[in-house]
């Protein structure tokens, strides 16, 4: 199964909606939140799948 975008009421302010990413078997892998309009939380949406495809790896960790 597909993942998928949740978009639900709550967070931050009045009438905030949060989104989370997450796989086909339910796991939440990106938690976002605070989007004051179902309007930003598509173009956030639109970003997130853009970015994803061609963004980059960047570690921060300090580990390599």
């Amino acid at each position: 199964m597909a993942a998928r975008f949740e978009v639900r009421r709550g967070g931050k302010g009045a009438g905030a909606y949060l989104v989370q990413l997450c796989t086909g078997d339910g796991r939440v892998v990106a938690d976002l939140g605070g989007f004051p309009s179902l309007d930003e939380v598509k173009r956030a949406i639109a970003f997130l799948r853009e970015g994803a495809a061609q963004g980059h790896v960047v570690d921060l960790t300090g580990t390599a």
